[in-house]
């Protein structure tokens, strides 16, 4: 109870601070950092080709209008090294992934910076790891399942490191998942994350609704939460 209070609170926190506050999205389904800053799978308005090329041209029309900026981006350079139905991991893949992430995030939180001025804050967010589920198929599984673990730490901390070097404050979806609680619930005989990961997201829902790595509402509205206490 204590902690839905909490979580009102600031909700209620940031109606009354920033009543005025709309959203601008330019979000796009199956983004990259490379298509994010090359563009190819979303179309925007005017002379942007891409995500980041919209953004910078908003961001520098709308000079100290502009008082947040949310980004969320890295989970679909990786996404392509899972087996979303087994939960293996091609780490040789992730490697390659995450080399290539950490060149181009870098240069997207540059543009960003630099287009929005250096008062304009940003707040990133990491990641959940919705392979966890498969500790559900069993001995082969738990293998799987802890090796996905393994390989979302590592991509959590590049994004983590890149994003404090920019003094970017990073809401901690993972944290909010127990990414890594291995810890087996009583009475379940299954791990704290991956139950969370049930409830959370499509990743234990029947086809064809499932497996899906995205959440549901309950799912989303946790992230949002998290992303909420990087502002107070």
């Amino acid at each position: 109870m204590r902690q839905k209070l909490e979580e009102l609170r600031r909700l209620v926190q940031l109606r009354l601070t920033r009543p005025r506050l709309q959203l601008v999205k330019l979000g796009c389904p199956g983004e990259t950092s490379t298509t994010l800053i090359a563009g190819g799978l979303c179309p925007y308005t005017g002379p942007a080709v891409s995500q980041l090329e919209a953004a910078a041209a908003f961001l520098e029309a709308h000079r100290g209008a502009v008082t947040l900026m949310t980004l969320d981006i890295g989970a679909n350079d990786v996404l392509p090294c899972a087996d979303v139905r087994t939960g293996r991991i091609n780490q040789s893949c992730v490697e390659v992934a995450l080399t290539r992430l950490a060149r181009n995030l870098l240069y997207v939180l540059v543009t960003l910076r630099e287009a929005a001025g250096r008062g304009v804050p940003i707040v990133a967010l990491n990641y959940y790891n919705p392979f966890v589920a498969a500790w559900l198929l069993g001995p082969a599984g738990h293998v799987a399942a802890r090796a996905s673990a393994d390989a979302a730490d590592r991509f959590n901390a590049l994004l983590e490191g890149l994003y404090a070097a920019q003094r970017v404050p990073v809401g901690d979806i993972a944290r909010a998942f127990h990414a890594n609680d291995f810890r087996l619930i009583p009475g379940l005989d299954v791990p704290v994350n991956v139950e969370l990961v049930c409830q959370w997201t499509w990743m234990c829902a029947l086809s064809p609704q499932g497996p899906n790595i995205h959440t549901n509402a309950s799912g989303a509205f946790v992230i949002a939460l998290a992303l909420l206490a990087t502002l107070f």
